[in-house]
């Protein structure tokens, strides 16, 4: 043992001696000054990992709790139950862990945080078995809490520092796009371009401001039954020239194929876009009214390939529900229909 002037500390290793003439709760005490054959013998024995406490009492009631409840058998089981040291020492199970807290730390001997060399300190079995299942099924690999909440820092500013390297990265392959879009006369816009720029304005809701329309997936409103039907409608427009990629687009959305080139893939529905400035000096308030007389200038073999398409996107989300709850193969489903 080691004398200090508020206490002396203790070390023993919670583990039982085989043929141990000792009581069943006996410990194997050891300083760390200590290096008897014997006891460095019993050390090497311990093939799983075990408790080693550190004593900050001199009470013999308080070291006699602590031992017996720190003990451990050669197979790596408890010594006693705690229900037997609640029952012996009249205290409730929280009196017994305060107790136990208060009057030793524990660690657990054969692992170490593998990048401080900290032992890891618990203070009840719970977390011993916790800890020492995870060091088993880690590959005999630990990390101490501090270790791992600086690893999670140091990863999350890595994460960071990429993520505004790929937003750097993207503005500077999309400003150049947007700069060079023409101007569009909303007012004279084909009748199908402008059903599916108008459908999409208003399922946007809030989420179109000004130039700037926000990702389908954050949209308030579905603009289509199907994301097919959803990413033809904005893919349609993009090939127009109405809207572009706009570079407040998350990087995630993208895949850079050849940066020096200029070469990249997107997803539609993960993109944000910016709509093209329109022709006349019209306010970009202006674009929903323009939309409205090109739409009341009615087509009606256009209005019906519109409606046929709607209805067959339809027809295929329900019965993509009903694949779905019924676990039946789509591909079956639309083959066998007329």
């Amino acid at each position: 043992m080691i004398k200090s002037s508020e206490y002396t500390l203790h070390f023993c290793c919670a583990t039982r001696l085989r043929g141990s003439p000792a009581a069943p709760n006996h410990l194997q005490f050891f300083s760390v000054q200590l290096e008897h054959f014997k006891v460095l013998r019993v050390i090497r024995m311990i093939c799983h990992p075990a408790p080693i406490l550190c004593f900050l009492s001199d009470n013999e009631h308080k070291l006699d709790m602590c031992t017996r409840y720190w003990s451990m058998a050669e197979n790596g089981t408890w010594a006693e139950k705690v229900t037997m040291l609640q029952e012996e020492s009249g205290r409730s199970q929280r009196e017994l862990l305060a107790l136990i807290a208060a009057s030793c730390r524990t660690y657990i001997n054969g692992i170490r945080c593998h990048e401080c060399g900290e032992r890891p300190e618990v203070g009840t079995r719970q977390q011993f078995i916790a800890i020492s299942k995870a060091f088993i099924s880690n590959r005999h690999l630990h990390r101490c809490n501090a270790c791992a909440q600086a690893a999670q820092a140091r990863q999350m500013a890595d994460v960071a520092a990429e993520e505004g390297r790929k937003k750097v990265q993207l503005s500077e392959l999309l400003a150049p796009i947007e700069a060079r879009m023409s101007l569009v006369d909303y007012g004279a816009l084909e009748y199908t371009e402008a059903f599916f720029l108008y459908s999409a304005l208003l399922a946007a809701g809030e989420c179109w401001q000004g130039r700037h329309i926000m990702s389908v997936r954050v949209q308030p409103q579905n603009l289509a039954p199907t994301a097919e039907m959803a990413t033809a409608i904005y893919m349609r427009l993009y090939d127009e020239g109405i809207i572009a990629l706009s570079s407040c687009s998350s990087p995630k959305a993208f895949n850079v194929v050849d940066e020096a080139a200029g070469k990249f893939t997107f997803s539609p529905l993960e993109v944000a876009w910016t709509l093209a400035l329109p022709k006349n000096d019209m306010p970009i308030e202006g674009i929903l009214a323009s939309l409205e007389k090109v739409l009341a200038q009615r087509d009606p073999a256009t209005i019906t390939q519109l409606w046929s398409m709607v209805a067959e996107a339809e027809c295929e989300r329900y019965f993509g529900e009903l694949c779905t709850r019924y676990r039946f193969s789509k591909e079956v489903v639309f083959e066998i229909a007329p």
